[in-house]
């Protein structure tokens, strides 16, 4: 009885004193990881305003402001992730879990597309960047080992693309594919046996750039710079070439500051280089 009684005398005391209990909930989420990306997903239940995240790779707490939430890790290792639930005030104080993962490589190959009517740029995001070593696999037949690729598609469909990413030393990394949906067909192809070595410097570049390539036979080249939306910026016509390296010099100061894709076309036989535009001030 006194135990009751107590009870019901510390209740009714706590809207007097602005004491409040705390909402049940249960925190829970699941988690995986490709490469050097860990993605958690919040499957939490109960009464909470916000959510946290700590990977344990510094000490910073992260709002839960999508779900799943991705986090890049740069080392590897094992790290400790808490997922913590409560309000503005307080990152855990409606309660928290945490799981261990272990990240063996910092590797992550992924990618995303630029549609120019038909003609796909590849936009290579893997975490190796210029030290990497690519292949690419666009679904149709074609495939490429450079960086930055595009494809032309022969026909309106949806393809299966996968980058697989090699370290320097040409050793297994990661791998990603994706579906596209290719909604038009531009009637070239990206496979050339008339010109190959397709080079840009100095890259990045600050006004003049040569652009470098090797002709397996003469013919009419045009060459063309396309944002990363594939719009063109510059055209440049077409120049009649003989075969064997040629070297085209081009003026960037009426390009703004920027990525843009550099494309030389000989008679529907196309490569894309990537150039980094920058103006010094």
């Amino acid at each position: 009885m006194k135990t009751l009684r107590l009870f019901l005398f510390l209740y009714l005391l706590t809207p007097a004193f602005g004491i409040q209990a705390q909402s049940n909930c249960i925190a829970s989420f699941t988690q995986s990881t490709n490469g050097a990306t860990v993605t958690v997903n919040n499957t939490s239940l109960g009464n909470y305003t916000q959510a946290y995240w700590n990977f344990g790779d510094n000490s910073n707490w992260y709002a839960a402001t999508s779900n799943p939430f991705n986090h890049v890790y740069s080392n590897v290792g094992t790290y400790w992730i808490t997922l913590g639930l409560g309000d503005s005030l307080c990152a855990y104080c409606c309660d928290s879990i945490g799981h261990s993962t272990n990240i063996t490589s910092v590797c992550s190959a992924d990618f995303t597309t630029v549609d120019s009517v038909g003609y796909i740029f590849f936009i290579n995001t893997s975490t190796l960047g210029n030290s990497g070593v690519y292949y690419w696999d666009f679904g149709d037949n074609n495939s490429s080992t450079q960086q930055y690729p595009s494809n032309a598609y022969s026909a309106i469909g949806t393809y299966q693309v996968c980058l697989i990413a090699y370290d320097p030393l040409q050793g297994f990394c990661d791998s990603t594919c994706h579906n596209i949906t290719v909604t038009n067909v531009s009637g070239i192809t990206e496979n050339s046996n008339s010109f190959s070595s397709l080079n840009i410097a100095p890259n990045p570049c600050d006004e003049n750039v040569n652009i470098s390539f090797t002709m397996t036979q003469e013919g009419n080249v045009q060459i063309s710079v396309f944002d990363i939306v594939g719009r063109v910026v510059s055209d440049f016509g077409k120049e009649h070439y003989a075969s064997g390296k040629q070297i085209k010099q081009i003026d960037t100061q009426g390009i703004l500051p920027g990525t843009y894709f550099v494309q030389i076309n000989l008679g529907g036989q196309i490569q894309n280089c990537k150039m980094i535009v920058t103006h010094k001030q």
